[in-house]
């Protein structure tokens, strides 16, 4: 049976329509995903993200521990800011893509992804050895996120501590007398502004209504998965089990920047100094339709009939007005501009695109 989040009841009282996802039941859509989406990209919208794993590190050691996870640099993570990093194998394939909140000295909140908690949560305790114990606050712990351009100034509404010395990556812990004790972190998974929310599971739905109370002069609007698949798809931003997996690594994922070698005797070191010696064979790029058809997960690029790739992820972009994908395309064949082909199915003609830059967001807006 799928699990439920602590805003589940809320949910069908909203009239939301429910899907199954990570092994968890969730809101796909409320209005609609067009709706939804716009809302968040001109106004806010409010996702449980309740379905994602929330672990906590304490004590000394806690940092050493999670170095050897993380491909960036925990060092170099400051108290009251957050860290965005990768876990892989020996080999360098992508096991997790992951956030680290700091919000005091020796404690560190681990935020993965609902398909991968379990693993990551026995990973990280390998790891850490008997020096600490990796506690999971999943179950007594709620998380909602706050995205768009008036997030700020609805969140405000309930925090009394000043929202705008939050700078993005941010992290802030409050205490409020009605609810508890809160983390807020100035991240999200739409390309937008706003905070992602780690509460008391006891005070999610009393928070939740508040946030709508408080946003409906704004214009929020509760938002489900399929919004959230369509803006983080325009910002260019992974998912798990499509642009990353154990097949893949950091390097030809255009991640780079956050693989520090010096850091630490993290696992794959080895692997990915040498992978990043190298120009990459494939590389992960968008695609840019000029049909209206939308070309899903495994559909295969091509460039003059040949198969130069296959597509991570697709959908129809809103602000583009076009559908768009991510892929991994040959390194030879992922210049900016080359014209592509992509076999949707085996019944149809190949529809044509090109090549573009996989952050969607920033031709948005320009």
């Amino acid at each position: 049976m799928a699990k439920r989040t602590p805003l589940y009841e809320l949910h069908r009282e909203f009239g939301a329509k429910m899907t199954e996802f990570a092994g968890w039941e969730l809101p796909v859509s409320y209005a609609g995903i067009l709706a939804e989406h716009a809302a968040t990209r001109q106004r806010a919208g409010l996702f449980d993200v309740s379905h994602m794993g929330r672990l906590e590190l304490r004590g000394p050691h806690a940092a050493d521990a999670l170095q050897r996870a993380s491909t960036n640099d925990v060092s170099a993570l400051r108290v009251g800011r957050a860290q965005y990093g990768l876990m892989c194998r020996e080999d360098g394939g992508i096991i997790e893509d992951f956030i680290i909140l700091r919000p005091e000295p020796e404690r560190f909140v681990p935020v993965v992804n609902a398909v991968n908690k379990e693993k990551d949560l026995a990973w990280i305790q390998q790891l850490a050895g008997d020096r600490l114990q990796v506690a999971d606050l999943s179950a007594s712990t709620a998380m909602l996120a706050i995205q768009g351009p008036r997030a700020q100034a609805i969140l405000q509404k309930l925090i009394p501590e000043d929202l705008a010395a939050v700078r993005r990556f941010g992290v802030t812990a409050v205490h409020l007398e009605d609810f508890g004790d809160l983390i807020l972190s100035r991240t999200g998974y739409t390309g937008e502004d706003g905070f992602e929310i780690l509460l008391p599971a006891n005070a999610a739905e009393r928070i939740y209504r508040r946030l709508l109370e408080a946003g409906g002069p704004e214009g929020i609007a509760p938002c489900g998965l399929g919004a959230r698949d369509v803006l983080r798809l325009e910002a260019g931003l992974p998912l798990y089990g499509h642009e990353h997996t154990e097949d893949t690594n950091p390097i030809e994922a255009g991640e780079g920047r956050f693989v520090k070698p010096d850091a630490g005797d993290f696992c794959g070191r080895e692997a990915l100094k040498r992978i990043a010696a190298k120009p990459p064979s494939r590389r992960l790029m968008g695609l840019r339709m000029h049909g209206r058809r939308i070309p899903r997960q495994g559909a295969i690029v091509l460039k003059e009939g040949e198969e130069i790739g296959d597509v991570t992820s697709g959908t129809f972009s809103p602000m583009l007005q076009c559908p768009i994908a991510m892929a991994y395309v040959r390194a030879d064949a992922a210049d900016v501009g080359t014209p592509v082909q992509v076999r949707i199915d085996a019944r149809t003609e190949p529809q044509e695109g090109e090549v573009v830059e996989h952050h969607f967001l920033a031709a948005g807006k320009t």
